[in-house]
């Protein structure tokens, strides 16, 4: 919209902003009066207004649209002589100053990046309009792929949503309340996902850093510390439980129904993790640890005690001799009552 007294000015300017292909003119006024009239009924995304006029002046129509509450872009056109008046009365709250008479690559140079900041400025409302429900779904994603330790998963989640956010042009400020919101979120997510379990990796939820590309790197620093605490703290709960089972298990050796489902239960962990890990922790399996044991604790009591060799067998868990004596046979090399002898 364009609001000036001077016909040839209004031409002028007419002429530029319809060749730009950025805007179209949507309305002209001769005074600020009319052009607030025609402001409330067209909304423009940019307004070029004189600033002296009859009627309602310049500065009293910019103070209305304001008060009004309108986004509209303002350009003020100036003459020589009010031109350093009107930036001293008008700091900050519009887009620039143009001085009479216009020079048209000015104004060709200002509709461009008015035009890309329009364009920056609808991205970031869309992105706004959609970013809680994808903080919250991306976010989700990113804690599930942190719990399972998908470095490379979760690490590409948070690349692509920075590269959202980039295409913003996010101030500092902006990135970083962002940046806490989706790190609140991951935090949130590996809570649920753990079961309110305490052992689970601390997120940082703040974030120090300044500049936008600072902050992402922080962002990413903390998601790959989270994954080392978990990784570490897995390996911890992996030698607790394991710790778990053997003591059980030392406890438990003599009875012949000691099976591998139930020291797994006793530790509080699955059979199939029990399985897995306690290979990985002590290098043998389940199996062979506790017919070891079984044959170790029976070669004490060889030794120590005048049990029968079958009462031995019993109180190590045996309950059919010969079998018992065949594998004792097997790891010393003599047969329980040979072994006596020695």
């Amino acid at each position: 919209m364009i609001v000036d007294d001077e016909p040839m000015i209004k031409k002028s300017l007419t002429k530029i902003i319809d060749s730009s292909g950025e805007f179209i003119v949507c309305g002209e006024a001769e005074d600020g009066k009319e052009a607030l009239e025609l402001v409330q009924r067209l909304n423009p995304h940019l307004l070029f207004t004189d600033i002296y006029m009859p009627v309602m002046d310049g500065m009293e129509l910019i103070e209305a649209v304001r008060v009004s509450g309108y986004q509209t872009e303002i350009v003020v056109l100036s003459g020589f002589a009010e031109f350093d008046y009107a930036k001293r009365m008008l700091p900050h709250r519009i887009a620039e100053y143009l001085l009479k008479p216009v020079n048209p690559y000015d104004v060709m140079r200002l509709l461009t990046w008015l035009a890309d900041t329009f364009k920056t400025r609808e991205v970031k409302e869309a992105f706004n309009e959609t970013w809680l429900w994808r903080c919250r779904t991306d976010g989700r994603r990113i804690a599930e792929k942190l719990w399972r330790l998908d470095e490379s998963g979760y690490l590409q989640l948070l690349g692509e949503i920075c590269a959202d956010m980039n295409k913003l042009a996010l101030t500092g400020a902006e990135y970083k309340t962002y940046g806490e919101q989706l790190l609140a979120v991951i935090a949130g997510e590996l809570a649920e996902i753990s079961g309110g379990n305490n052992k689970r990796p601390a997120i940082s939820l703040r974030l120090s850093a300044v500049q936008n590309e600072e902050l992402q790197a922080e962002m990413k620093q903390n998601l790959v510390r989270a994954a080392e605490e978990l990784r570490n703290l897995r390996k911890w709960n992996q030698q607790y439980s394991i710790r778990q089972a053997i003591s059980y298990m030392d406890n438990h050796y003599s009875d012949p129904e000691l099976s591998l489902e139930r020291t797994a239960e006793a530790a509080r962990i699955s059979p199939s993790y029990l399985s897995r890990f306690f290979k990985e922790t002590t290098g043998v399996t389940f199996i062979h640890y506790l017919s070891r044991l079984r044959l170790e604790k029976a070669a004490e009591m060889l030794r120590t005690t005048l049990l029968k060799t079958h009462e031995i067998a019993a109180l190590a868990g045996y309950m059919d001799y010969p079998h018992f004596s065949k594998t004792f046979k097997k790891m010393y090399g003599v047969s329980p009552v040979e072994y006596r002898k020695l």
